[in-house]
């Protein structure tokens, strides 16, 4: 089980249930949260940003789907925002007094200040089968750039001379605190939330082209990531 500092982003093989990665960075369970107008458990929110690319603004979802505007109480939803006082701070906010958000805005990655994306690759049996490689004897450890990152519904831009584009989903797991030299069972009290993506990759700048992972799946948005950042109270059970 690999965990990183506030700002990683974490994955995990969605169905295929991948080793922790990073910290901060994929399937979201059901989530019901308290009535409409009432406060919120704060392990059971769904944070999310919307707007315009380099200006999107923090929201966070009520239980009729509707994205609610958190700018008038933060700034953004980044690290600092989801320690567990953070987000039992957000939790208070009266969300039906909070304004809905008209229209269909564009929908970008449910946080920003992501400092490192830290994947571990083959640990599901079938996907190493799949892609004709045997099992590694220690974890593969590969990074994807931070610049990968884009909105869940943002188009994927192939890159010049790539012609075999793949993707895979990914459970993206979010660590709300420094994590370091923890023991297993602490681990739970490291997460603040999880989220969803794609692990894009170009397979033949990764595998044929100097057998480099991080050439082959660090292309401007290759990591799309979100709609929702749901706090861990929303998944009873992660495995």
């Amino acid at each position: 089980m690999v965990l990183r500092t506030p700002n990683f982003i974490t994955k995990v093989k969605i169905m295929r249930l991948r080793m922790l990665k990073n910290k901060i960075v994929i399937v979201v369970a059901g989530l019901t949260l308290v009535s409409f107008s009432a406060l919120l458990n704060a392990t059971e929110i769904r944070l999310v940003r919307f707007g315009p690319v380099g200006e999107e603004k923090p929201g966070i979802v009520d239980e009729q789907n509707q994205i609610r505007d958190l700018s008038a109480f933060v700034e953004d939803i980044t690290p600092d925002q989801l320690t567990d006082e953070a987000l039992e701070e957000i939790s208070q906010i009266p969300i039906g007094e909070l304004a809905v958000v008209q229209g269909s805005p564009r929908i970008g990655v449910p946080l920003t200040g992501i400092g490192k994306i830290v994947a571990i690759g083959f640990n599901y049996v079938n996907h190493a089968a799949e892609m004709a490689v045997e099992l590694p004897t220690e974890p593969l450890v590969f990074m994807k750039a931070t610049s990968a990152l884009t909105g869940p519904f943002d188009n994927v831009v192939q890159p010049r001379n790539g012609h075999k584009l793949d993707y895979e989903a990914e459970l993206v797991i979010v660590i709300g605190k420094r994590a370091q030299y923890i023991d297993e069972d602490e681990v739970f009290d490291h997460i603040a939330g999880f989220t969803v993506g794609h692990d894009v990759s170009e397979r033949a700048f990764q595998r044929e082209r100097g057998g480099q992972f991080t050439k082959g799946k660090s292309a401007d948005t290759f990591a799309p990531v979100g709609p929702h950042l749901v706090t861990r109270g929303n998944i009873k059970d992660v495995q």
